[in-house]
């Protein structure tokens, strides 16, 4: 099983079906995907497979900034030792 799944299946034992809570700050929530971060986002209707997409690009993004973050430190470190 790919790190991808296991992360996802332990993340939805926990984040589960739809919530509109008017108390809770986030508003309609569904597989832990709240509206407050997608406001066009039909959160009552998501379904799993878009919820799994929706993880998986926002994985790859933070992946990405780290690798462009340590790839920056060690340009700088490299100047720094020419």
């Amino acid at each position: 099983m790919a790190s991808f799944d296991i992360a996802i299946s332990k993340t939805l034992k926990w984040e589960g079906g739809y919530v509109n809570d008017p108390k809770y700050p986030g508003g309609e929530t569904k597989f832990g995907i709240s509206k407050a971060f997608y406001p066009t986002l039909d959160i009552k209707n998501l379904t799993l497979q878009k919820a799994k997409e929706i993880y998986k690009k926002k994985t790859i993004g933070t992946k990405y900034k780290v690798i462009k973050y340590y790839l920056k430190k060690l340009q700088i470190l490299f100047l720094i030792l020419l």
